[in-house]
This record gives structure tokens, C-alpha cells and sequence, in this order.
């Protein structure tokens, strides 16, 4: 099977703070029915990162977890969403879901890695057309973990990722169906501690081709327990800033830049970053001194 693609990552101290920063979310209600959804929001690729191709997932009005579209996944399609290769923190997967009994089932995966043949699969997640699915992590005899669905209707799915304590959970509706060590692969109980991706691929049981289903809502958030807001460790002024930020501290080794879905945008030992070229929003920057590393959020205005 063909799975996805990803980001570089980004390391983050922890911090008592609880409230959650959105990094992505998707209706899919600005696009017109038909569009192919890697060519018109290019946060999402395909396996052979061919937008535009019969990989590419559509753009359907023919079912809504909101209004008016939702992502269709069709016999062919490989739709990925790549993901920072994240190690610490904890981060919240969620969609809308809908599998039609008139298809032939659905399936969708999160990988902890993508390298070609070598990828680490975090999970494989299956659904027959009649309402029952498994979950596929870790192996042996606890490693598919059977559940039940509702069919012919949006349901929503939610995965938790806390990469700092290596925790997973899956709930469907509400509903816990299993909690594991995140390290854990699909096939297998050793694996890393990172978040990749998540992938929608044209799969079924049993024999994994040609699925059919719909997805929307797609979302993906972070707990901000994941930024350090220690002003001890170093500081950034000003902040928000237009122009140009300033990065002051003792010891100070490396610096990083990372936007808000963990692409790095300046790397290096310049204690001033011009912030101007970027777009308004939220960056992170990461300091590495003797004693450790750590990051802080910085507003573009």
C-alpha cells in the first residue's frame, strides 16, 4: 500500500498552559464540486505528489458533515495530509467521517514516519460497509481492536497524540475504543515517538482496494502545553513584531524558525530575524543552549 509524505520537525518544552492552537482545519465549502483537492489547497499532496492526477481525492457536494462539501475518496485515490515530524508534545486529530453501505468500506492510516518502503505506520484504521471496523496497532492477539460504527452517516473521528508522555487514544463519537503506547506500530510494539501524517487511502477489507468514503472537517490542533513560556530561558522582542524580531539570552547556540505547521523558515546563529516576507500569523522559535532546548510562540502582525 501507498502511504505519505512529510514534514520536518519541531521539539517544544513543556509549560502549564492548557489552551490548544488550531495548526490546520478544512470544511472543504470554499471549493467547487469537482475540484481536486491537492491543486486547490496545497497543504494536502499525493503519494507520488501528483496534484491533479487519479491519486488526488474530489471536492463532492453529494454528503456534508457541515455545508455544503466534503472530500470524496474514490477506487484510485491516495490523499495525503503531511504532517511536521513532531517528537514532543500533544497534538489532536479530528474529522468527520462518513462510509455509505452501498460502497465497499473505507480506511484511513497515521504514520509515525514516511521513508519510501521503510515508513513506520502509528496506525491502520479499517471499516467494513456494515458497520463494524478494527484499529490495527501493535500485534499479537490485542493487535486489531474491533468497534462498531454508524453507516450511511458523518461520525466523528478523534485521535490523541501525546508525544511527551507516549500516549495514544481513539474515540469514535465520544466513544473510547483504545488507548496505547503511541510508539507502537500497526505491525508491530516498537516504533518511534513522532507524528508524520495522516493519509485517506482508496482501501477496504478484506482485500484493501477500492474504497469508498467520505471525509470532512479535517482538523489538526496542539496543545500550547507544547511551547514553553519560560521568559527566563530567553526573550523576544519585540513580539508581535512587523518587521524585524530580536532573540537575547546567555549561551544561546542555535536558533530556529518554524511557521505554524512546522516548516522551518530561518535556521542559524543571528540573534535578529527579519520576520518581514512571512504572512501574518503564529511562528515558533527554538533556542538550543547548553542546557537543553527550548521554544516560544511569536506573533506576525
Amino acid at each position: 500500500m501507498k502511504k505519505i509524505l512529510l514534514f520536518t520537525g519541531m521539539l517544544f518544552a513543556c509549560v502549564a498552559m492548557q489552551a490548544q492552537t488550531i495548526i490546520f482545519q478544512e470544511n472543504f465549502d470554499t471549493y467547487t464540486a469537482g475540484d481536486k483537492i491537492a491543486v486547490v489547497n496545497t497543504n494536502f499532496t499525493t503519494w507520488s505528489a501528483a496534484p491533479g492526477g487519479s491519486e488526488d481525492a474530489t471536492i463532492s457536494a453529494e454528503q456534508a458533515a457541515s455545508p455544503s462539501n466534503s472530500l470524496k475518496i474514490v477506487s484510485g485515490n491516495d490523499c495525503v495530509f503531511p504532517i511536521a515530524n513532531f517528537t514532543t508534545g500533544e497534538y489532536v486529530i479530528e474529522f468527520d467521517y462518513y462510509v455509505p453501505s452501498t460502497g465497499t468500506g473505507a480506511y484511513f492510516n497515521v504514520l509515525h514516519n514516511f521513508a519510501g518502503t521503510s515508513s513506520e505506520w502509528a496506525l491502520e484504521c479499517y471499516f467494513s460497509n456494515t458497520g463494524t471496523g478494527y484499529l490495527k496497532v501493535g500485534k499479537a492477539a490485542d493487535g486489531e481492536i474491533s468497534f462498531t460504527y454508524p453507516s450511511n452517516q458523518f461520525f466523528h473521528m478523534y485521535i490523541k497524540i501525546d508525544l511527551t508522555e507516549d500516549e495514544a487514544k481513539m474515540e469514535i463519537n465520544n466513544n473510547q475504543i483504545h488507548t496505547w503506547p503511541y510508539h507502537y506500530q500497526a505491525n508491530d510494539t516498537t516504533g518511534l515517538v513522532q507524528l508524520g501524517g495522516v493519509n485517506f487511502f482508496s482501501a477496504a477489507p478484506p482485500d484493501l482496494t477500492n474504497g469508498t468514503y467520505y471525509v470532512d472537517n479535517f482538523k489538526l490542533r496542539m496543545d500550547d502545553v507544547a511551547v514553553t513560556e519560560n521568559t527566563e530561558s530567553f526573550k523576544i522582542y519585540p513580539n508581535p513584531a512587523t518587521q524585524t524580531i530580536h532573540i537575547t539570552g546567555d549561551n544561546i547556540q542555535w536558533i530556529e524558525m518554524f511557521n505554524i505547521v512546522g516548516q522551518k523558515i530561518y535556521s542559524g546563529t543571528e540573534n535578529s530575524i527579519n520576520i518581514e516576507p512571512y504572512a501574518s500569523g503564529t511562528y515558533f522559535v527554538k533556542v538550543t543552549t547548553p542546557e537543553g532546548t527550548v521554544a516560544k510562540k511569536v506573533i506576525k502582525k
